[in-house]
């Protein structure tokens, strides 16, 4: 296992849990995956979710068993924590990464029935507005969705994460999505990545 963020060893030194659960998404069910709990795409609001009504105690892992999984949701602050393993896969897969858009948009046409999906589908790769992903120059993921820059990628301010990349961990958030379709539709994205790194060989 990969040495932890500062942070992580602090919890460790002080044998305290984090808020952290393995989080996933199942493209097929069209559900995540919360501690191998499902939650509905349809039910899920990352900064307003309720970790009791989907059967869990508020409490995270234990930091012994971080870095066993590819990625986490902080249940209380709505952000996810990408592992040095999905890092590393998305190096070697990115071509997989790129196909993400699809999901990216699929979760967002899930959630925005009015949606018409033929709208912004050239050009994927610059465009602002439009559904992307792909991976930066200095090794974070990328994600975008329908709107105004609305994306995903790493923050330099983060609750376990600091300085962008940590031994290569990276804590990511969302930017200028607003509407649920929008935050839902990039964990999605993300969440997808996590399976399947997880299922890689």
């Amino acid at each position: 296992m990969s040495q932890l963020p500062k942070y992580l060893q602090y919890l460790a030194e002080t044998d305290t849990n984090t808020t952290l659960q393995p989080f996933s998404y199942d493209t097929a069910n069209k559900s995540f995956l919360v501690a191998d709990i499902p939650v509905p795409l349809k039910d899920f609001d990352p900064y307003n979710f309720d970790p009791f009504g989907a059967g869990l105690d508020g409490i995270g892992l234990h930091v012994d068993e971080i870095g066993r999984h590819p990625l986490y949701l902080s249940i209380l602050a709505g952000r996810l924590v990408v592992s040095p393993s999905l890092h590393e896969w998305a190096k070697t897969h990115s071509s997989e990464v790129v196909q993400t858009w699809q999901v990216i948009r699929d979760a967002y046409q899930h959630l925005e029935v009015n949606f018409k999906s033929g709208v912004l589908m050239e050009n994927r790769s610059t465009s602002h507005i439009g559904f992307v992903a792909g991976l930066r120059d200095y090794g974070s993921i990328h994600l975008q969705t329908m709107g105004d820059c609305a994306c995903m990628g790493p923050v330099v301010d983060g609750t376990y994460v600091f300085e962008q990349f940590e031994n290569g961990w990276g804590e990511y958030e969302i930017h200028n999505a607003f509407e649920n379709a929008q935050q839902s539709s990039l964990f999605a994205g993300m969440g997808h990545l996590a399976r399947l790194a997880a299922t890689s060989d």
